[in-house]
């Protein structure tokens, strides 16, 4: 009895490692695949920009509108794209934060730069918004928009949030909030910056 409860054991241990180990596979293609599409996409927008971008950017009428203008860029909204210098990361940034959008790069979730509360949500894939647990305070960053307009910050506060605290992610006066799900998904890593220059 006992050496058929052992087996029995034994097999739904394999089994569990099976699939444990499926799951980090399928989560570490998907992870690869939005690499490939976000660096296509960033190559394509960074392209475009500087092909269109006037001698002097143009700036919204109204500096404290929410909307951001966007280039479609392989039929996707983009409003510009991050970059993280010291981590040498640089990714497009979506308008719209669906699924199918977050599956390809981090998106816009809330603000504008204009309005100096700016709230950029990604995957934490390995080579997109799972960089930002390598930030430190102090860290520098930058947003680029469609118009070429570079606007700088500086971290000012690394947090965690519970999964449900969308009121906190975008209250406060950060001008730039990023954010990403911790390991697990139970919760938000959330990086706060103030615009600097």
């Amino acid at each position: 009895m006992r050496s058929k409860c052992a087996n029995l054991l034994i097999g739904l241990g394999s089994l569990l490692v099976v699939a444990a180990l499926g799951l980090f596979l399928y989560n570490q293609q998907q992870s690869a695949a939005a690499d490939r599409s976000a660096a296509e996409l960033m190559t394509k927008l960074v392209s475009r920009i500087e092909q269109e971008t006037p001698e002097e950017a143009a700036y919204p009428e109204n500096p404290y509108e929410d909307r951001m203008d966007t280039v479609t860029v392989d039929g996707m909204e983009v409003i510009g794209y991050l970059v993280l210098p010291d981590l040498q990361v640089e990714l497009p940034i979506l308008a719209d934060g669906s699924p199918e959008n977050l599956a390809v790069a981090p998106c816009r979730y809330y603000g504008s730069v204009n309005s100096r509360n700016l709230v950029l949500m990604g995957h934490n894939y390995t080579n997109g918004f799972g960089q930002l647990a390598h930030l430190e305070q102090g860290d520098r960053l930058y947003f680029r928009d469609v118009h070429g307009v570079s606007t700088h910050y500086r971290v000012a506060l690394i947090d965690v949030l519970s999964a449900t605290s969308v009121e906190e992610m975008i209250r406060g006066d950060f001008d730039l909030t990023l954010f990403t799900c911790t390991y697990g998904g139970k919760n938000r890593l959330t990086i706060r910056c103030d615009q600097i220059g």
